[in-house]
């Protein structure tokens, strides 16, 4: 526990960076749609003046894959704020943590599919990606799930535990 408010710390900061991020992104899709010129960066390597329908999707799910994930780590600050107060083995914490886990894959989806689809039909290449990345976010977000089931059994065991005493 002596490094927990390290990892408070630094997930507050994640935290504000993700939010920060989203806030400066929606705006950079309206100016996108309005003044394509004016945007600086590419994706998949096309300028936003040649993006068409395809490649608005695909900016808008990076959108929504930093908005879940923001939601996780925002789910994981209150998380972190109930070991804080050594509440361990509430519904609530097992609650935060399977949800954590779902908030992190369901980002991880709206991160690889529109992708996948944009690459698939624009140029025809369907080729999927497993690379360090995708693995450890899949192992992650399962880890939050199963972490979850864990403390749904340790509160089970520790209920019977009181109970013989």
């Amino acid at each position: 526990m002596k490094l927990l408010p390290l990892l408070r710390i630094l997930t507050n900061i994640f935290f504000i960076c993700t939010c920060i991020g989203i806030i400066f992104a929606i705006p950079c899709l309206l100016i996108s749609i309005i003044m394509p010129d004016e945007i600086p960066f590419t994706i998949n390597g096309i300028e936003a003046v040649n993006w068409g329908a395809e490649g608005y999707l695909v900016f808008v799910s990076k959108i929504i894959v930093a908005i879940f994930w923001a939601y996780a780590l925002y789910l994981f600050k209150k998380i972190l704020t109930q070991f804080k107060k050594q509440h361990f083995f509430q519904e609530q914490i097992t609650s935060l943590l399977d949800q954590t886990g779902k908030a992190i894959l369901i980002g991880f989806f709206f991160d690889i599919v529109p992708e996948f689809l944009y690459d698939a039909i624009l140029f025809g290449d369907l080729n999927f990606e497993f690379n360090t990345y995708t693995f450890f976010v899949v192992l992650l977000g399962l880890f939050f799930i199963v972490l979850s089931d864990v403390f749904i059994l340790a509160k089970g065991s520790r209920e019977n535990n009181d109970l013989t005493v």
